[in-house]
């Protein structure tokens, strides 16, 4: 009786806004196609900004608050325009474990001279932002190489098609619901093959705005292929508070688990995200101390594991 409940009572949380069935649907909510790129211009002499504005003078992202603060992986490859880079260095210090050091880069690159529906992608192997949330892999970040071609786009919904070198071919669709101004909903299927896995994943996002300041989000996703048994799902909540222009907070709470051989819960997580932007508009860092209960088998012993993120990310891009 327990996940039901909780989630009506989570359901109910995006339901605040008694106008939002009424409103009318504004299309503008939702991230519209961006033209070109603004040139950047150069605080000041330093070599650090000339080298940053090299990379950066073709870099153009749509920018909705919360999507670009904290870079998420929905922007990462709906960017329609333009490209972005973002290089991502780790350092997580877990109890009674050693100091580890993870780096990797996500890229959507507009080729040159190339339609503007052909991008080259950059990305960490299997990297999706509801999956960093719900839990902490153990394993290398592998970096991916890609051709995604944008197949349909419209202000609510597109279709992509992406070749990685691995190789895996995945067809993508998204989208996008305004239900009012504070009220949306995001949909996303996608369909992959490689060599040895083929199957489908399915996520659904919910989003209340209860303020200029205050995002909620509800993510869910869910997991079939012939490599694995069952579903594998994952759910996690997050409330986004923007505390200023240049830093803000994210708490976050999540629970993954599988279907066969029997339904458990195989990892729970709860962690408060401090971000901050600092000494240029393109670094970032973050400070994420978080708690996880992970369980591998349902006859395992639910184990908790205390650890503490500092992120330090660039981000290549022209808002």
């Amino acid at each position: 009786m327990g996940l039901p409940w909780l989630i009506v009572a989570v359901s109910f949380l995006f339901l605040i806004p008694l106008d939002c069935l009424n409103a009318k649907t504004p299309d503008q909510q939702v991230p519209a196609e961006q033209g070109s790129c603004k040139q950047t211009t150069i605080d000041n002499g330093e070599w650090i900004d000339s080298a940053h504005q090299y990379i950066n003078e073709s870099i153009c992202l749509p920018a909705e608050w919360v999507d670009s603060f904290f870079s998420t992986e929905r922007l990462d490859e709906e960017v329609r325009a333009g490209s972005y880079v973002r290089w991502i260095n780790d350092f997580v210090q877990t109890e009674g474990g050693d100091l580890e050091y993870v780096t990797k880069v996500r890229a959507n690159v507009r080729l040159p001279k190339a339609s503007n529906k052909l991008k080259l992608v950059f990305e960490g192997e299997q990297e999706d932002s509801i999956e960093e949330i719900a839990s902490v892999s153990d394993e290398e970040v592998k970096t991916d190489v890609g051709l995604l071609y944008e197949l349909f786009q419209s202000p609510r919904s597109n279709l992509n098609l992406k070749l990685n070198l691995s190789p895996r071919l995945t067809l993508r669709y998204r989208y996008a619901y305004a239900f009012s101004e504070r009220f949306l909903t995001r949909f996303t299927q996608d369909f992959f093959k490689s060599d040895e896995e083929a199957g489908a994943k399915s996520r659904l996002d919910l989003e209340n705005r209860f303020s200029d300041n205050l995002l909620l989000r509800w993510s869910n996703s869910s997991e079939e292929s012939n490599l694995i048994d069952g579903i594998q799902w994952l759910s996690a909540l997050v409330l986004y508070q923007r505390l200023s222009e240049v830093d803000a907070l994210s708490y976050e709470s999540s629970v993954s688990g599988v279907t066969e051989p029997e339904t458990f819960h195989s990892n729970e997580r709860i962690a408060i995200r401090y971000r901050r932007n600092f000494y240029r508009k393109w670094l970032f860092y973050e400070l994420v101390p978080e708690i996880t209960w992970p369980k591998l088998l349902i006859t395992d012993q639910r184990q908790r594991v205390s650890l503490f993120t500092f992120r330090l990310e660039i981000k290549f891009n022209n808002m």
